[in-house]
């Protein structure tokens, strides 16, 4: 019988830890207030502090730097993935009605308000306003 691919226990194909390409811990002490100061200034580059350390230790560093993953990227993603959700609930509601299975009214008018309702928060997202 022959091994699959795409099977986890296949030897071609390797797991997270046989793909690092770094295996050595670089310890070094500080205070608290250098800590602090290193931490921020890698929160200033967009970097996490490995990758903002190796940049700045290293001439050539053999990995790319890993950006830090801002909080603002994050709500962009939960926005698309809501957009994605709205378009496939429509997408639903349409495919319905070419069938001749026509959705209830009350149906309808609750996509339009949760839709509405997420639009709302989206805009004022956009223009800096916070709501919970």
């Amino acid at each position: 019988m022959s091994a699959d691919k795409s099977s986890p226990s296949s030897p071609n194909k390797r797991s997270g830890s046989a793909k690092r390409r770094r295996s050595v811990m670089n310890k070094f002490r500080s205070t608290e207030e250098e800590r602090a100061e290193m931490r921020a200034n890698a929160a200033a580059a967009g970097l996490k502090f490995g990758s903002y350390m190796r940049e700045l230790a290293c001439r050539k560093p053999t990995t790319r730097a890993v950006p830090d993953v801002s909080p603002d990227r994050a709500a962009v993603s939960e926005f698309l993935g809501r957009v994605g959700r709205y378009e496939g609930n429509l997408y639903q509601v349409v495919r319905r009605m070419n069938f001749g299975d026509l959705p209830e009214v009350h149906e309808l008018a609750a996509l339009a308000d949760e839709a509405r309702a997420f639009i709302d928060a989206a805009r004022a997202l956009w223009h800096g306003e916070r709501r919970p």
